[in-house]
C-alpha cells in the first residue's frame, strides 16, 4: 500500500508492479473511480484513498484471476468485500471511537465507526450497514535539491571562480566534470478537511433455493482547506545552456568540502565521471516565494443489485450494478521570482547565498540567502489594464527596486473528473463429476457473459492571468509565518540548516492575493485582450476558480 503521493491518494501494488496493473473490484464489480485525471491517464485504478475501509469487510486479494472475473489486472485483482445482512448475526451493533495524531500539523485527526444488522423475518429478510468518518488534516515537508549543472569552463566564458583551485585541491580527473547544486527548495504541502463512507445491504430470501440482495456504496472526500508553501534559493546558472545564465551570477565552490563521483559521462564508461561539488556560495542568484491553493472534491457512489438461484446440480448467479464518480481539483500558485538575466543592461538580482547538499547528512545540509537591497511590493508601475489571455506571467524592471527583475504570476490548473459505470453479467456453474482415469477429474463446469459500459468526461482548464488589473497587489500579501512557524518546524526541526521565517522564508497569502488579482478582472470574453492571438478560441472560459484559460496558439 503506497500513500505517499500529494493528497495521500492511496494505491495498492501487487507483484512489484505499480498500481495502474492491479484490478480494484467491489463484491467482483467494477466501479467508478473518482481518482483525479493527469497527463494522458483518467483516474487511478485503485483509489483506496476514495473510501474509508471501515465500511468493508475486507479485501481479498487475486494474483492468479481466473476466467470469471474481471479483466485489467495484469498484477491481480483486489477485490474489496461488501457485508452480506443475512449471513451476519441479528442485532449486531458496533461503535467504534478513535484517532490519529498528526505531528507536523500538530492536529488530531478523529475516526468514527458504526455498524448494525437487522433481520426483519428471520432469515428471510434483513438489512445491515457501515459508516465510517475520519478528518483528513495533515502536512507533508519535503526538502529537494534536484538539479545539478555542470561549471565547466566552455565557449560562454567560466561559470565558477575557483574551478581550477576545487580540481586541484581534491585531485579531480582531468577528463571528469564537475557539477554543482543549483538550488535549495523547501515545501510544505498541508491539507485539511475530512472523508465520510457508507455501505448498506438488504437480503431477501424468496426461498431455499433463491436469495436476492443489493449493496447500497457511497463515499465522498473533500480537502478544502490545502495550501503548498515554496521558497526557492537558486544560483544564477541556466539549466541546460550556459549562454543564459545570468549576468554576474558568479559561483564559488566551498573548497572546504569534498567533491564525490557521481555518474558516467558515456553509456560504456570510458569518458570520465562527472563529480558533485557539494557545496557553493552564489551571487546575483534566484529568489522564488510562491503558495499554491490546493483543493478537491470526490465522491463515488453507486448499487449492485444480485441474485443466487439454485436448481439439482445447477448454480445460477447474476449481478447489476451502475456507478458514479465525480471529482473536482483545483490548484491555484501564485507566486513572484526576484531574479537576474543574461542582458548585460539589466541589473542583477542582488540576491546571494549558500547551498550545501549535506552528502546525505541531514544535519550538515545548509541552505541561506538574503539581498543586500530588499524589494518593494507597494506602489509599482505595473502594466495598466487588463494583462492579455496569453500571460501567465508579467516581468517589471522598476526604479523602486533598482531596475531588478520582479516577476509575478499564476500557475496551477482546476480538473474536473466525472464517469459513469453500468455493468450486468450471469453465471451458471454445473456440478458434475467425471473425467479421465484418476489424473485428471471435473468437480464443475462454469460459464458466463458479462457486459459493461464506461463514461467518461475529464476537463483541464490552466490558469492565466489574462483579464488581472496587477495593480491591486502589494506588500500586505506577503507574509513571513509560513506554516512552519504556526505548527511544527520544518521538517520537525531535522534539518536545522536549512533556512526558516527568521531568515528568509517568505510565503504568500493565498486567499487575499487570489481576491486581488480577481477584484475587476475582465468576465465578458469579447472584452479580453488577446495579446499575440488574432482571435480567441470559442473553448477559452472562465473556469470555476475565477480566472481564464490560458489560450497558447494562433487561432
Amino acid at each position: 500500500m503506497n500513500s505517499e503521493t500529494e493528497g495521500r491518494q492511496s494505491t495498492i501494488s501487487l507483484r512489484g508492479l505499480s498500481s495502474g496493473f492491479v484490478k480494484t473490484t467491489a463484491f467482483g464489480q467494477s466501479f467508478a473511480t473518482p481518482s483525479p485525471a493527469s497527463g494522458n491517464r483518467v483516474g487511478a485504478p485503485n483509489p483506496f484513498s476514495a473510501f474509508e475501509s471501515g465500511i468493508f469487510d475486507g479485501v481479498t486479494v487475486v494474483k492468479s484471476p481466473t476466467a470469471d472475473m474481471q479483466e485489467g489486472g495484469l498484477a491481480g485483482i483486489v477485490d474489496q468485500k461488501l457485508q452480506q445482512a443475512l449471513s451476519k448475526k441479528d442485532g449486531l451493533a458496533t461503535i467504534s471511537i478513535g484517532g490519529r495524531y498528526e505531528s507536523l500539523a500538530e492536529a488530531l485527526n478523529p475516526n468514527i465507526k458504526f455498524s448494525g444488522v437487522k433481520h426483519l423475518i428471520e432469515d428471510k429478510l434483513a438489512v445491515a450497514f457501515k459508516f465510517s468518518h475520519s478528518g483528513q488534516e495533515f502536512r507533508r515537508d519535503t526538502f529537494d535539491i534536484i538539479d545539478y549543472v555542470s561549471v565547466e569552463t566552455d565557449a560562454n566564458g567560466e561559470r565558477a571562480t575557483n574551478l581550477a583551485e576545487y580540481r586541484e585541491a581534491w585531485d579531480v580527473p582531468a577528463d571528469a566534470e564537475i557539477r554543482v547544486p543549483l538550488r535549495g527548495r523547501n515545501v510544505i504541502q498541508y491539507s485539511d478537511g475530512d472523508r465520510n463512507s457508507f455501505s448498506g445491504n438488504i437480503e431477501y430470501r424468496a426461498s431455499d433455493d433463491l436469495k436476492l440482495g443489493a449493496h447500497i456504496l457511497v463515499s465522498e472526500r473533500s480537502l478544502d482547506d490545502g495550501t503548498k508553501e515554496t521558497t526557492n534559493y537558486e544560483a544564477g546558472l541556466h539549466r541546460t545552456n550556459s549562454r543564459n545564465d545570468f549576468y554576474q551570477g558568479e559561483v564559488t565552490l566551498d573548497m572546504n568540502v569534498s567533491p564525490f563521483a557521481y555518474t558516467a559521462l558515456t553509456e560504456d564508461g570510458n569518458g570520465g565521471q562527472a563529480y558533485i561539488a557539494p557545496a557553493i556560495s552564489f551571487n546575483n542568484g534566484k529568489l522564488q516565494n510562491e503558495n499554491r491553493k490546493t483543493t478537491f472534491h470526490e465522491k463515488t457512489q453507486g448499487v449492485i443489485l444480485y441474485g443466487d438461484y439454485l436448481a439439482d446440480d445447477w448454480v445460477y448467479d447474476g449481478k447489476i450494478s451502475y456507478s458514479e464518480a465525480t471529482n473536482e481539483f483545483t490548484n491555484i500558485g501564485v507566486g513572484y521570482n526576484h531574479q537576474g538575466n543574461r542582458n548585460t543592461s539589466q541589473t542583477p538580482s542582488g540576491f546571494n547565498g549558500y547551498i550545501n547538499t549535506g552528502r546525505g547528512d541531514l544535519s550538515a545540509i545548509e541552505v541561506s540567502g538574503g539581498l543586500d537591497v530588499p524589494y518593494v511590493y507597494d506602489n509599482l508601475p505595473w502594466p495598466s489594464g487588463a494583462i492579455p489571455i496569453t500571460s501567465n506571467a508579467v516581468s517589471l524592471l522598476a526604479d523602486a527596486n533598482q531596475g531588478r527583475r520582479l516577476s509575478t504570476y499564476v500557475n496551477g490548473r482546476t480538473r474536473d473528473l466525472l464517469s459513469d459505470m453500468s455493468s450486468a453479467e450471469f453465471n451458471a456453474q454445473r456440478y458434475t463429476d467425471f473425467g479421465f482415469g484418476s489424473g485428471l477429474r471435473f468437480d464443475s463446469i462454469k460459464f458466463g457473459g458479462r457486459i459493461q459500459k464506461e463514461t467518461i468526461e475529464s476537463i483541464d482548464q490552466v490558469h492565466s492571468l489574462g483579464g488581472v488589473n496587477l495593480n491591486n497587489l502589494n506588500s500586505s500579501l506577503l507574509s513571513d509565518q509560513p506554516l512552519s512557524a504556526q505548527q511544527s518546524p520544518f521538517f520537525n526541526g531535522n534539518i536545522p540548516g536549512t533556512f526558516d521565517h527568521t531568515n528568509g522564508w517568505v510565503t504568500i497569502d493565498n486567499d487575499a492575493t487570489i481576491a486581488a488579482l480577481q477584484n475587476g478582472i475582465v468576465t465578458d470574453r469579447n472584452e479580453l485582450p488577446l495579446g499575440t492571438l488574432d482571435s480567441l478560441h470559442s473553448s477559452v472560459t472562465m473556469n470555476r476558480a475565477g480566472f481564464w484559460d490560458r489560450a497558447r496558439t494562433h487561432m
